[in-house]
């Protein structure tokens, strides 16, 4: 059954798209539930092996099959190809659980990769074919976080129901969730289309060449946590009374932040594009707010680099009352999403703010060494709070990058820059051994380089702005 005309045209929230998003929340959810612990808990059956390779295998799955993505979803049914993506996304958890066969878990976890690339790709391309072609834009952000919340909410629940229940409990939760994104995606009412001549192997529907500055800089941001928690696996006892008593705050929390966040940065934006002062400066209040609250609680425990975070973050919203002030340029609200560069400018304005949280909770966690739970929550959600705030507008930028049929790629771009950064960041301590101080040196190396990268595109977009507005 194919959509009408008239539903297509008249409204963003179908009820085929949001069984698409909904879909899409419970792909992540099912997936995120087994993938981050299961390397801890298989790894005495791995016949010497290292656990790392159970990642490994993961992040080669989704490269080695991103290739093909574009010729499967073309020339085959999308409803059908997404579907058998999702049972191989859903499948490998029953191996995990049953076999202790060395050979069928990395292949498992190998098939697992390969299946989530195409499951993204093949659900993001029937997202868009059932939503208007005037509010695509809007509708694959809405996309997009529906996944990564789905990621956020998971893994507390994961380890929470591990602590609890055991490992075969995440595993059945993991398998009915994605047993009911398979029924919903079954259910999505999807227009008919027509078969294409493409070349099997293609770069389409998996990753955005010339986004490539702002897909280095999300892996690089998404290495960060990654590469924190083997270290939070390794001492998951300690943690574990804690966890289990305050289940409810390890779990939400973490998901309030990370969309507060999101969101804040996503209002910022529109702000700044219709020259809402108030509003903008009302969407960079938690930022001094987390700044003060830093200074008044452990002053006498900051290091220098700290202090200096702070004191810039307070300075940003100084820069920021002037910014709402300064008169500027306005766009209409149906052209934000003109593809054309000017844009672009204003939708870097969150980035900054957001490394500044980052780098602030990586120099905090070596100045306060989360020695009880009220640091621990602090460095981790300030953490998430800066991570959600930059890579919202990084996303924003790469579909503002792209062509209008190109959107669909740059929403796997950014899918898969979050999975290889998550991955290699878990990976790294494991295959190298390191200390959580080596990883914190790593990791605030890597915030450098993302504020080096986003100087520069900053520069080039001020630059090309300048140029339009005085030829």
């Amino acid at each position: 059954m194919s959509l009408s005309t008239s539903n297509l045209n008249s409204k963003l929230l179908t009820a085929s798209f949001i069984k698409v998003c909904s879909a899409n929340f419970l792909l992540f959810f099912a997936l995120y539930m087994v993938l981050p612990i299961t390397p801890f808990e298989v790894e005495s059956s791995l016949e010497g092996y290292s656990s790392w390779y159970i990642y490994l295998l993961f992040v080669v799955g989704l490269l080695i099959g991103g290739p093909f993505h574009n010729y499967l979803i073309e020339n085959f049914n999308r409803k059908k190809i997404c579907s058998l993506a999702y049972l191989g996304v859903i499948s490998p958890a029953l191996l995990f659980l049953f076999t202790t066969n060395t050979l069928l878990l990395f292949l498992g976890v190998l098939v697992q990769g390969v299946c989530f690339g195409l499951a993204t790709a093949a659900s993001i391309t029937i997202a868009i074919d059932v939503t208007s072609p005037r509010k695509r834009g809007k509708g694959n952000i809405i996309y997009a976080w529906a996944g990564r919340s789905g990621m956020v909410l998971a893994v507390p629940i994961s380890i929470y129901l591990q602590l609890s229940y055991g490992y075969e409990m995440t595993v059945y939760v993991s398998m009915a969730s994605g047993i009911l994104a398979l029924l919903l995606t079954r259910l999505t009412h999807h227009p008919f289309r027509a078969p294409n001549e493409v070349s099997k192997l293609s770069l389409d529907r998996f990753i955005l060449p010339q986004g490539w500055r702002l897909i280095l800089m999300m892996v690089a941001l998404a290495f960060i946590p990654g590469s924190m928690f083997p270290h939070f696996m390794e001492n998951l006892q300690i943690k574990s009374f804690y966890i289990v008593s305050d289940s409810w705050v390890f779990i939400l929390l973490p998901f309030v932040v990370f969309i507060l966040s999101a969101i804040l940065s996503r209002l910022e934006i529109d702000a700044l594009l219709h020259n809402k002062g108030i509003g903008f400066l009302l969407s960079r209040v938690p930022i001094i707010l987390i700044a003060i609250y830093v200074f008044s609680n452990f002053y006498l425990e900051l290091s220098h680099w700290s202090i200096l975070i702070a004191a810039l973050m307070i300075t940003s919203f100084l820069a920021a009352i002037l910014t709402s002030i300064m008169p500027h340029r306005v766009y209409p609200k149906m052209n934000k999403w003109v593809l054309e560069s000017q844009y672009r400018l204003e939708v870097t304005s969150p980035i900054f703010s957001g490394l500044l949280c980052m780098l602030l909770a990586l120099f905090l966690e070596q100045d306060l060494h989360i020695s009880d739970s009220k640091s621990y929550i602090l460095i981790t959600q300030l953490l998430l709070f800066g991570l959600a705030r930059v890579s919202s507008p990084i996303f924003l930028l790469l579909i503002l990058s792209s062509k209008h049929c190109e959107r669909g790629t740059a929403n796997t771009s950014h899918h898969l820059a979050w999975e290889v950064g998550l991955i290699l960041g878990a990976v790294t301590p494991l295959v190298f051994n390191l200390t959580l101080y080596q990883v914190t040196l790593i990791n605030t190396g890597l915030v450098a380089l993302a504020l080096v990268i986003y100087l520069y595109v900053h520069y080039k977009l001020h630059k090309l702005t300048s140029h339009k507005h005085t030829a």
